[in-house]
């Protein structure tokens, strides 16, 4: 049951100012061949996240699944599956709820808490199309899904589908500041001969066709629809002419490489034979970097978020990640290129940044010490007692602030203490179960 507090308080972490950074860094001693699929590596973890609709609000009452595990968010957007069998090359959560598309979180888990963000897309009816002849539906940037004359089947069928096609389709900016939170997967994809690499994307996509009745369709064995996609403004000069085409794989959250797109003005135009969420994006060789998070005082950085940076010709190009409850965080990087490691707030205002790699092989860079000022830290402390005024051992504290939530335990005389990074002002609630 849930019991009072024989003391708490909250405090702003003090950081030294001049500059201090450890960096260890060694090979993993079992990279993945080069050129060779991704061989799984399982782990049991916890994993824990925040979904929030297309305005930035927590989404309550999302069915959460992972595996075989399944929950629901709270009124606070946050969700929380214990013992998930989850994969260190790659695992997926994924997040359903009525009115928005299906979406897809993969990830690199490490063995402690893992935590994901995730936004969710609205499901926007574009337009409606009969079966009979075929046509055309425009989005408002102008992306388009052109469908063929009796070119679609109710999903599981052989037969044509004789009616009008609802369209629901939206498109996702790349360039946007928030495709990480949108972004179906990660930026984590298996080429066509089945390598696992990084992505940068030119442009995102997602289509799915239903009945009048609500009937899945999909594209008839055979046919062919045709998707001109949107390039925004800022990547159009780093755009290539012809450009591979991309899919989500429903079951791993990982992009598959199918087909090709061709440049024509400032769009890519392409056919695909099913629909699902599509992306023109360039991949390349990519390793595995791990690395524990601390401050500038030696103290673990749990659930923290953490942005790779580097530029691809003049443009930014992001990658993100948050660590988990013991300050480790793993995921995938441009293999051979010099970017930045930048510590970001709730804000995603740069709390710390420094330079890393190149890296020529899966790499672990032990323990970064990030000097984080002053006014971006934030460490709440304190003791569970229980009613006779005892402390409780390994009791389960959590922590509220806004909408974002951790899970802590306390040692054996009941002490817990969450450093972390913070932006702007907000009450802070703090429960304890025994």
């Amino acid at each position: 049951m849930k019991k009072k507090f024989y003391s708490f308080f909250i405090l702003l972490v003090l950081a030294s100012f001049n500059f201090q950074c450890k960096q260890e860094s060694s090979t993993i001693n079992t990279p993945q061949p080069p050129g060779n699929p991704v061989n799984p590596d399982p782990v049991t973890a916890n994993l824990q996240g925040n979904v929030v609709d297309e305005n930035g609000n927590p989404a309550s009452g999302v069915t959460v699944q992972v595996g075989a595990k399944t929950t629901t968010s709270n009124a606070n957007g946050f969700f929380r599956i214990e013992q998930a069998g989850l994969d260190k090359q790659s695992s997926v959560v994924t997040v359903q709820k009525n009115g928005y598309f299906k979406a897809y979180r993969s990830f690199c888990a490490t063995n402690g808490t893992n935590q994901v963000e995730i936004k969710l897309v609205k499901k926007t009816n574009a337009g409606t199309i009969a079966s009979a002849s075929g046509g055309t539906v425009t989005l408002p940037d102008g992306t388009k899904i052109t469908l063929p004359a009796a070119g679609v089947v109710k999903q599981g069928s052989t037969t044509a589908y004789s009616g009008n096609i609802l369209v629901y389709a939206t498109y996702l900016d790349p360039s946007s500041a928030d495709i990480s939170q949108t972004i179906p997967g990660s930026m984590m994809g298996d080429d066509k001969n089945g390598n696992r690499t990084t992505l940068q994307s030119f442009g995102l996509i997602s289509v799915e066709l239903e009945s009048a009745a609500g009937e899945k369709l999909q594209m008839a064995t055979g046919k062919k629809a045709q998707l001109t996609v949107a390039i925004p403004s800022s990547l159009q000069t780093s755009a290539p002419s012809t450009i591979s085409m991309w899919y989500v794989d429903e079951q791993t959250g990982i992009w598959k490489e199918e087909g090709t797109a061709t440049k024509t003005g400032t769009n890519y135009v392409g056919e695909v034979s099913h629909f699902t969420f599509w992306g023109l994006n360039v991949s390349g060789p990519a390793v595995l970097l791990t690395a524990t998070l601390k401050n500038a005082q030696n103290v673990l950085l749990p659930y923290t978020t953490v942005r790779i940076k580097r530029m691809v010709n003049g443009v930014a190009n992001y990658g993100m990640a948050i660590t988990d409850s013991l300050g480790q965080v793993s995921g995938l990087v441009p293999k051979d290129v010099v970017m930045d490691f930048q510590v970001m707030d709730y804000c995603s205002n740069i709390a710390y940044s420094q330079s890393i790699g190149p890296f020529t092989a899966n790499t672990s860079l032990s323990v970064i010490n990030a000097n984080i000022p002053a006014n971006y830290s934030l460490m709440v402390k304190g003791t569970a007692v229980n009613c006779n005024g005892q402390p409780i051992a390994n009791a389960q504290v959590t922590v509220t602030r806004n909408y974002q939530q951790w899970y802590l335990r306390t040692n054996s005389t009941g002490e817990f203490q969450l450093n972390t990074l913070h932006c702007g002002t907000g009450n802070v609630t703090v429960q304890a179960h025994d």
